[in-house]
């Protein structure tokens, strides 16, 4: 089964019909290759120490914070 084929050149071209400037465009082409590298991130490569963190518990405290108040 293959896969659809994508055209970078193609999406630039539609990306700066819809944007005003080119510079617009170019950050949309890598905000959709950083999301494109977060989805392919293995699991194994994250750093398994990562929860234990302090800084962890804060931003764990900090988002259901805002949901209490």
């Amino acid at each position: 089964m293959k896969g659809p084929i994508y055209s970078v050149e193609k999406s630039f071209r539609e990306l700066r019909k819809l944007r005003n400037t080119e510079f617009q465009a170019l950050r949309d082409m890598y905000v959709v290759n950083k999301s494109i590298e977060q989805e392919n991130v293995d699991l194994s490569e994250l750093d398994p120490h990562a929860c234990q963190s302090p800084g962890f518990t804060w931003v764990l405290r900090d988002f259901f914070g805002q949901h209490i108040q």
